[in-house]
């Protein structure tokens, strides 16, 4: 849904085969496999589609699909990074002129019964009560939550020539300082904090 609405709101004219799409998260579909895996006792059970739908490829080819794009393609995983990895990446490929648009989808996880478990053993889940906040001095593990985002790059140029209402605009040409709303990206990159609500992380 987000990368859908981010899509329209876009209103693209380049190309298909000139649009890219990254998709960023890793081991994003443990809930079916966990849902799988108690059918393992019945094979017969078990959908065929799940040889695609159980990859974290399937969001790939899935939003291909959906908003018919032809351009390079791929997944990034950098565990809670993968969102920052996957803007870098689409900037790379806009400098490359590897694509005139990218589409840079966060893909929602959800976690089974066996990776809640997990976290919470590994103390890496909040206990009980009332969460500090992330960065707080008294925080102690993180709130697992769901959630989906997407956002589209193009270059600024591209985007005034067809007129296209501009969100951000941050100088990804060799002419141009590298900002963000007037701040140097490279900088917010490299400052931004683990967010998983751990001392040890941050």
């Amino acid at each position: 849904a987000a990368a859908v609405e981010a899509w329209e709101m876009a209103h693209p004219t380049a190309p298909p085969e000139r649009i890219a799409l990254v998709v960023t998260g890793h081991n994003l579909n443990p809930q079916t496999a966990y849902q799988q895996a108690l059918l393992a006792e019945k094979p017969h059970h078990l959908s065929p589609r799940y040889a695609v739908e159980g990859l974290d490829s399937d969001h790939l080819g899935t939003l291909s699909a959906l908003l018919n794009l032809r351009g390079e393609g791929m997944m990034i995983g950098a565990a809670s990074a993968s969102g920052t990895t996957g803007i870098l990446q689409g900037v790379r490929l806009l400098l490359l002129n590897a694509c005139d648009m990218v589409v840079i989808a966060g893909a929602m996880t959800e976690f089974s019964p066996v990776e809640t478990i997990a976290f919470e053993q590994l103390g890496a889940l909040a206990p009980p009560g009332p969460w500090p906040g992330p960065l707080q001095k008294h925080r102690n593990g993180f709130l697992y939550g769901q959630g989906s985002g997407c956002l589209i790059l193009e270059r600024t140029q591209d985007a005034l020539q067809r007129g296209a209402q501009i969100q951000v605009v941050s100088g990804i040409g060799p002419e141009d300082a590298v900002i963000l709303q007037g701040k140097d990206l490279v900088r917010e990159v490299r400052v931004s904090a683990n967010p998983d609500g751990r001392a040890l992380g941050d």
